[in-house]
This record gives structure tokens, sequence and C-alpha cells, in this order.
């Protein structure tokens, strides 16, 4: 516990933010376990095969970069492996060492996960491996957040951090309490505490969730944004709060509510494997932007994360009859919107997208779930998702 600023002041403050990283260990899997890579393959876009190069490749550029912090927001392991957590912890310490601070906040892949398997063995064998408890997080993670706080809560793994004398760090987990994605009576209080305690010390409050405070997306919003988020709303506008971070969705989506902007990180382990910078200045203005991570590895991403996107638009169209010009000009469709949306450029092509015909044969497609998707990316509201600059404060 550490009342005191964890940062002298400054004119501004760098902050590198990134999530749902899904790390997992070399030591739980092989590329030649089939069961492992048929599920990577036919999964939602994550090269968890190559977690290992990404998670090196991106703790090299924090280094690099030398932010004041790095903030992980959520799903630090694929499924709360003990192994991986405790891979992970070591690599973190390298950014600690380089005198950068380090805060992270689990998600709901992080901890009592029952899907912790161990995929090194070649074939089709796999096992269980063993999870990890939210006791085990937190002594794993304690240099990372749990132990350089001004307080934490009882009945959550949120906390909050004083950043230095003008900037102040909210952590709001709602995967290590009673009821997951819910924020319980005494966590609001205590959300509340935190708030006043803030205001009183004229700073600047930044909140960090794995889960949504703002819904991004009717399609995927159970599940995805916190259930009772309008009760914290309500204390974020009544103390001043306007930036918060979350990930969760695997997309990049920037969603506003009520003065209050959630930037939804999009997945380390997807696509461009994209992570943010934020600049706190010293006038109380923000300004925000992602950067795709360099990464070298043998399989493009991009191809990786496209060929999914073809192939769940493939069995979507199973049982439609439609020529093969027509199916090939829908599923390029598919890869293409797909691709934009979860880069969170999508804005700069939805017009042309909106006018083309494989957009109305998807749309007008009955009780199909991928239509129905196609068309909650399209008409939803849209913007450059990667960038957000915020004025000081008056």
């Amino acid at each position: 516990m550490s009342t005191n600023p964890i940062l002298s002041d400054a004119d501004e403050v760098r902050i590198m933010i990134a999530s749902d990283l899904h790390y997992l260990t070399p030591q739980l899997y092989s590329q030649d376990n089939e069961t492992f890579m048929k599920m990577i393959r036919y999964s939602d876009g994550k090269m968890v095969h190559y977690a290992e190069e990404i998670v090196d490749s991106f703790i090299n550029e924090v280094i690099e970069t030398n932010p004041e912090v790095l903030i992980l927001s959520g799903d630090l392991t694929f499924n709360g492996e003990r192994l991986s957590h405790e891979a992970l912890a070591q690599k973190l310490k390298r950014v600690k060492d380089a005198g950068i601070s380090v805060f992270v906040i689990p998600g709901n892949h992080d901890f009592s996960q029952y899907a912790a398997f161990d995929y090194h063995d070649e074939g089709t064998a796999y096992q269980r491996a063993d999870n990890t408890s939210i006791n085990e997080f937190l002594n794993l993670y304690k240099d990372y957040g749990y132990s350089n706080y001004a307080s934490m809560d009882q009945t959550s793994l949120s906390y909050r951090v004083i950043l230095n004398d003008s900037v102040q760090l909210l952590f709001i987990d709602v995967n290590g309490n009673e009821k997951e994605n819910v924020i319980s009576d005494k966590t609001l209080t205590w959300i509340e505490t935190q708030l006043i305690e803030a205001q009183q010390a004229n700073s600047q409050v930044i909140v960090i969730s794995h889960q949504n405070m703002v819904m991004h997306t009717q399609r995927f919003s159970n599940g995805f944004t916190i259930e009772n988020n309008e009760s914290l709303l309500n204390l974020f506008e009544t103390y001043g709060v306007r930036l918060g971070f979350s990930g969760h969705l695997h997309i990049q989506d920037i969603a506003t509510q009520s003065g209050f902007y959630d930037v939804a990180s999009s997945s380390l382990s997807v696509l461009d494997h994209r992570y943010g910078i934020l600049t706190i200045h010293k006038d109380t203005s923000l300004d925000y932007q992602t950067i795709p991570l360099t990464l070298d590895i043998p399989e493009d991403s991009t191809d990786f994360f496209n060929t999914i996107s073809y192939w769940k638009g493939y069995e979507a169209l199973e049982g439609y009859d439609f020529d093969k010009e027509t199916k090939d000009a829908m599923l390029e469709f598919v890869v293409s919107v797909n691709e934009h949306y979860f880069r969170g450029d999508l804005y700069a092509f939805s017009d042309l997208f909106k006018a083309s015909e494989s957009y109305t044969r998807w749309t007008q497609l009955k009780y199909n779930a991928f239509g129905t998707y196609i068309e909650s990316m399209l008409n939803q509201e849209l913007q450059d998702e990667n960038t957000l600059i915020l004025a000081p404060i008056r």
C-alpha cells in the first residue's frame, strides 16, 4: 500500500495500454498438436500459437518506447494457466527493471478457469493444466499493482493508484467478486469514496476495467458490458470522470455516454496486434492513439484473421442457393468488413460497403446470425476508433 505518488510531477505522462494478450506459455502447447491448432484456426482470430513471439516483441517495444506506465487491462493469459501467469510475470519484470511502472487487472480468462489445458504433446492428446486461484493471481502480480495501491477494495480486485499529484488510476474488477460482470453495492460505495478522495486532491481519474463500462455494440453487450454500468456512469458524471479503458471485445472501439469515453482496446493477439499510447498533459488535456506492433513471425496475421472470417462466412451461407460468383462476392465482402471492423477504421469505408450488393444480400437473409452481425457493424455509430483527443478540463 502506498499513498505517495508513484511518479514525480512532469509536463506530461505517457501510458502504454494493451489488452487481451491471451498469453500461453510454450511449455503448454506445440504447433504439432492437432487439437490445439484446430482450435486456434477455427476460433476468433487470436494468434495464440505465436503468443511467445507476440508478447516478447511487445515487451521489447515497451522498453524501447520507455513510457512512464504500462497498463494491461485483463485476459492476460489464454485460460488462466498458472504456468502462463508465472511466465508472463517474469516478462513484466523486465519492464519494471527498466524503470517503467506496470499495472494489471484480471479478465474473465485469468483465474479459476476449467478450460486450462496442456497441449504440448504431438498428435491430438491434451490434459488439464493447473489453473490459477485469486490468491495466486494477487501474489504473482503483487509488483504490478497489487502492493503499491493507495486503496484496494475488500470485495473485488479493484484498486486505486496515485500516479502523481494530478492523475490517479482507478482499476475496476468484475471478475474476482461474488457475481461476475456485476459491481457489488459494496464496491460501488468503495468506488465513490475513491472518486471523492481524488476530487479533493484535485486529480484527474483514468479508469481501467476489463469488461466494458459503456455499451459498444448491441450485438455484443450481454456478457461484455458491465451489467450495472449505469450506476457506475452516474458516479463518473457526478465526479467528472471522462475517460476509461477496457478490452474484452477484441475490436478497437471508442464509445461514449454521459460525457464518459470508454476505449475498448483491441486484443494484442489479433490482427495488427495494436497497443495504445495515452499522453496526459500538464494542462489536463489528453490524447490517445493506437500503434501496430512491429512483429516478425512466419505467418501473416491479416491473412490468418481473414481466413477465419472467410470460413465463418462460408459456414453461414451453407444451405442458401447462391451461384458461385455471388457467394464469392459475399465472402470477399465479409472478409473486408470484419478486417476493418477489428482495425477500428470501418468508418472510412462504411458508405462503400453499405452500397454493395453483397451488403443487401447478407442483411436480407432471415434468421442468419452472420447477416445480423454485418448489419450491426455497419449501422452503429462509426468514427476513427484509433485516436482520441480531449481538451483541458475547465
